[in-house]
Formats: C-alpha cells, structure tokens, sequence
C-alpha cells in the first residue's frame, strides 16, 4: 500500500497528511526532525484511532524549509533503520558462532 502525503498550509507552519501511517513513525520522526535547531516546533497526532491518517505538523525558523525539514526526518529514519538491521545482524551471527 502506498503513503499519500497532502500538505496542509496555514500561516505559521507546514502539517504533512499521511495515510495508512500510525504512532510509530509518527513518534519517530517528531523525535527526529524535533533534534534539528532549524525547526521550532513539531507535533503530530492522529485523527482518529480507527482512521490510519498521521498529521505532522512542522514549525521553522524563517529562511527555512519544512518540507526540506521531513524530508531529512525520513533520510534520518532510513539510516536509523539500516543501523539497527546491521547491528542486529551483527548480534545474530555472533550468537550462532557461540552456539556452534
């Protein structure tokens, strides 16, 4: 199934509408994007418990972008992931060793 992204505009910030998405991408990207100084402010929420539809809305300091801004949270998220799967690797083929 593929995310559709809208965006939502008002006159302060940016809330970026992804279907089929729920807490644990939400929670992850707020943390991450949340670490950049170029952002003021970042939440998210869901609509509804039974409708799968992540709103994130991003806040930055002028002269900045927030779509830029979660593009970097997802580029983030994609390294995070690919760290954890090399460690996690890692952890597996030593404990077979051991175990052999």
């Amino acid at each position: 199934m593929k995310t559709k992204i809208k965006i939502l505009k008002d006159k302060t910030s940016f809330t970026f509408c992804l279907s089929s998405e729920g807490h644990s991408l939400g929670n992850l990207l707020k943390y991450l994007i949340q670490t950049n100084e170029r952002v003021k402010k970042i939440t998210y929420n869901l609509s509804h418990p039974t409708e799968k539809s992540l709103k994130i809305n991003i806040e930055v300091h002028s002269g900045f972008s927030e779509w830029n801004e979660l593009v970097l949270g997802f580029k983030n998220c994609m390294e995070l992931c690919s760290l954890v799967s090399c460690l996690f690797s890692e952890i597996i083929d030593q404990n077979q060793r051991i175990r052999i």
